[in-house]
């Protein structure tokens, strides 16, 4: 006879084998693997998301984790801060991943979506061992105006490149971007792209 066996744990893709049971005398071992990138994919997949976006409606973000002391990242940024922190000024109506990152943990990641003044709490629950990311993701740098250098960890793209353009950036560390035009103050932030996330960050360059 065939079976369908299911697994199914909180913060993990669902597991499932179909099987033949030919012997009821003897115990038929099944090891299911359950794989945290594959609930991250999960998790994270949906609409492309956008650094710089601000619009009109806000909301407030409350990031908590176990154990605390975690660096928050906002759509790839960091903003500077450790959970526990009340982010503010928000852009609402537009979807937005929080990446937590700490020392001797493993990342976390949430994708969440604000409504206008809405406040919402996460608390993510970071476990022990490494980030386990590997390889380089692309992100896309735009600026407002156009035309601008880039600079990644102090070295210019090749070619005289100019924004609107892509970069492959680490996945397992944090890379320092530069955005440059003449007449206009340096643009620079923090970048820690997110696997299976479509990243666009604008840089909105100040006289």
């Amino acid at each position: 006879m065939k079976y369908l066996l299911k697994i199914n744990l909180p913060g993990f893709p669902s597991w499932e084998q179909t099987f033949i049971l030919k012997d009821t005398t003897e115990p038929l071992e099944i090891t299911a693997l359950l794989d945290k990138e594959k609930a991250w994919g999960q998790e994270l997949s949906g609409q492309p998301i956008v650094f710089g976006d601000e619009g009109k409606s806000k909301g407030r973000i409350l990031v908590k984790s176990s154990p605390a002391g975690a660096r928050i990242f906002l759509d790839g940024i960091y903003t500077g801060h450790r959970t526990p922190y009340l982010i503010t000024n928000v852009p609402a109506e537009t979807e937005h991943v929080i990446n937590l990152v700490k020392k001797s943990f493993r990342q976390s990641f949430k994708r969440i979506q604000l409504r206008k003044d809405q406040e919402v709490t996460i608390n993510l629950a970071l476990t022990k061992g490494k980030s386990g990311l590997k390889g380089r993701i692309p992100v896309r740098i735009e600026s407002d105006p156009e035309g601008a250098e880039v600079f990644v960890n102090d070295a210019p793209l090749p070619g005289e490149k100019r924004t609107p353009i892509s970069v492959l950036l680490s996945s397992g560390k944090s890379s320092e971007i530069e955005v440059k035009l003449p007449g206009y103050r340096i643009w620079k932030k923090t970048i820690r792209p997110v696997p299976n996330v479509d990243l666009t960050i604008i840089a909105n360059l100040q006289k």
